[in-house]
């Protein structure tokens, strides 16, 4: 039997180009935030490099998008990373980088515990949310949906 694992994405448009001074806030601690998940308990995977940000800035159609995807062990281990560590305070300046979100900016979705989410598929699963809102495919941390029980 398949357990499930929590896929998380979020997106961002960049105000301005990441080698830019007006950047220079956020892109100075990105390598410290990302090894700050994946010393994290419950991380388990995070797409990375160039050739990662590259295809979902064409799955996106989005020059300027800034793009993470992640695999945890459940919705606990990521909402302790994401509302109780460093995080936030990266996040809490995070309009001085990004533009303002017109619909949600981050997607989760269960996963089996022997796959890796694609970026193609997270893009259908932003789709579903922004079109549906929350549901077992695509949903929130305010709207969670517990993991398939088949």
């Amino acid at each position: 039997m398949t357990g499930w694992h929590l896929a998380h994405s979020n997106i961002a448009i960049s105000r301005y180009p990441l080698d830019s001074a007006e950047m220079v806030g956020f892109t100075s601690r990105l390598d410290e935030i990302n090894m700050l998940a994946e010393r994290t308990p419950g991380f388990i995977w995070r797409a990375k490099g160039d050739a990662v940000d590259d295809e979902a800035r064409a799955v996106f159609e989005e020059p300027a998008l800034l793009f993470n995807l992640t695999v945890w062990r459940d919705e606990h281990a990521l909402s302790a990373y994401v509302y109780r560590s460093a995080h936030v305070e990266v996040m809490r300046q995070k309009a001085d980088w990004f533009d303002p979100a017109t619909r949600a900016s981050f997607v989760l979705w269960w996963l089996p515990d022997n796959e890796l989410p694609r970026i193609d598929d997270t893009r259908r699963r932003f789709e579903r949310l922004w079109s549906h809102g929350p549901t077992a495919e695509a949903f929130t941390f305010a709207n969670r949906f517990d993991p398939p029980t088949t």
